[in-house]
């Protein structure tokens, strides 16, 4: 009977153990079930209150409406409120949330109720059109939006806030054939927006209306990466004193079976626009790697190598841990290459572009601007992120060939008080190269000089001439 009394007890108690070891297993997941559902239930009821989509319902529902169509089309509207953060730092973020509401109220009020409103993250609101709508349409709901901004908003505390909007319009596949693509060509419209103020309607391609034929360029395009018919040609950068190679210049051509050979004006463009320009910048910059490694084996001293950096890799995060390991792979030194920045202007306040700049210095890539303005009020851009080069095109500065200018004489002292180095492009002529002499430049590009080669000739280019 003791013994009996004693497994009773034992059986008790590992029963109660378990029971309560189980009640506090489903406690635990009871507690985030709730705590997922409420934050659910919290997104869902702000959503419903500002009348608009979450994010992940708007990407749901547009992969939904691609995949119905063989050849599926549609609009996004992206709009981004000027100067949010300075009214939520004076007034507060419930205050800020409370704006907001205002906001989609305002937008709501203009479009359509076919079209699909989402607010993307905190200030900025996306807005979905299908194919129904063509572009023109779109465009006007773009504007109309822009002037209910303008009108005003009465708010907190009899306070008049007075906010605009930055709007990029897009079209999908044209300008980004996924829906991130996309959101970078808009991204970069609104970025070019800010710069000049915000306040404004911006169509990323730079028309109303993408024609059938940008379409089929598009196609054409993205045969021509499939069949490998991009090229890397090179030019020679030259120290004018010495007359010796200093570095290359590198461009993309594609050489098209049916028109030969096509210049990276006619074609980059499109790419920069459908994200293609990631494939190509990658491919490129891989096959410079390749073209240093040939050139080590030519030449005792390696001429520099320069690469254009598109908008779109400029605010990738990625891409510098992309550039970092094809470094690694072929063991070749980040500073034997030159990254040239394109439209700075653009992106002189973004901090992706900031951030990614001063990690590829830091890695050991020189870093060159090109497309700079001469005015002395951006020369402190050059030291506040590390400039090494300003690729000076000379075609944009044909009227100092001429006559005296200014600030051309100010830039210039200014890169030679600061030990920084000009590169002065398409040198082509007698008068051109006469000027860049009186002006003492010594890194030169040009025809006068020579001219771009392929990837085989310009490993028979001399160093010296």
């Amino acid at each position: 009977m003791f013994h009996v009394l004693l497994i009773s007890d034992a059986t008790v108690i590992i029963y109660t153990v378990v029971t309560l070891l189980t009640i506090a297993g489903l406690s635990v997941l009871l507690f985030f079930a709730i705590k997922k559902n409420y934050l659910q239930e919290k997104e869902q009821k702000q959503a419903l209150i500002v009348g608009t989509f979450t994010w992940p319902e708007m990407v749901t529902t547009i992969t939904k409406y691609t995949a119905a169509s063989e050849k599926p089309t549609y609009t996004l509207l992206y709009v981004d409120i000027d100067k949010f953060s300075q009214f939520t730092t004076v007034f507060g973020k419930k205050e800020g949330n409370e704006l907001i509401k205002t906001v989609a109220k305002k937008i709501l009020s203009v479009v359509p109720k076919k079209s699909l409103v989402c607010r993307y993250k905190d200030d900025r609101f996306i807005i979905f059109f299908s194919s129904t709508y063509k572009a023109d349409i779109v465009y006007d709901y773009g504007k109309d939006i822009l002037k209910e901004f303008r009108v005003g908003l009465t708010t907190f505390n009899n306070v008049e806030i007075d906010l605009t909007a930055s709007i990029c319009m897009a079209q999908f596949p044209i300008h980004g054939k996924t829906l991130d693509l996309l959101l970078d060509s808009l991204k970069l419209g609104i970025l070019k927006i800010k710069r000049n103020g915000g306040d404004d309607f911006f169509v990323y391609s730079g028309s109303l209306v993408s024609s059938v034929k940008d379409a089929e360029y598009s196609n054409e395009l993205s045969k021509a990466i499939e069949n490998k018919e991009f090229r890397l040609y090179y030019k020679p950068i030259y120290d004018r004193l010495s007359m010796r190679v200093i570095g290359y210049e590198t461009s993309t051509r594609w050489e098209n079976p049916e028109l030969g050979i096509i210049e990276p004006k006619k074609f980059i463009n499109t790419m920069e626009q459908t994200g293609d320009i990631l494939w190509i910048g990658q491919w490129g910059f891989e096959s410079l790697v390749g073209k240093y490694l040939q050139l080590k084996q030519k030449h005792e001293s390696v001429p520099l190598l320069t690469f254009k950096l598109s908008p779109k890799q400029l605010i990738n995060e990625k891409m510098p841990n992309l550039m970092n390991r094809l470094l690694k792979r072929f063991s070749a030194p980040a500073s034997n290459f030159i990254l040239e920045i394109g439209e700075f202007a653009l992106f002189a306040k973004d901090t992706m572009v900031n951030r990614n700049i001063n990690i590829l210095k830091k890695m050991g890539f020189l870093i060159a601007i090109t497309d700079f303005t001469t005015e002395p009020k951006n020369f402190h851009i050059l030291e506040t992120l590390g400039i090494d080069y300003v690729v000076f095109d000379i075609n944009l500065y044909e009227e100092v060939l001429n006559k005296d200018n200014e600030y051309i004489r100010q830039f210039l002292e200014y890169m030679h008080d600061h030990n920084k180095m000009v590169i002065t492009t398409n040198v082509d002529s007698e008068e051109q190269q006469q000027w860049v002499t009186d002006k003492n430049l010594t890194l030169v590009i040009g025809d006068y000089y020579h001219q771009a080669v392929n990837g085989v000739d310009v490993l028979e280019i001399p160093l010296k001439q």
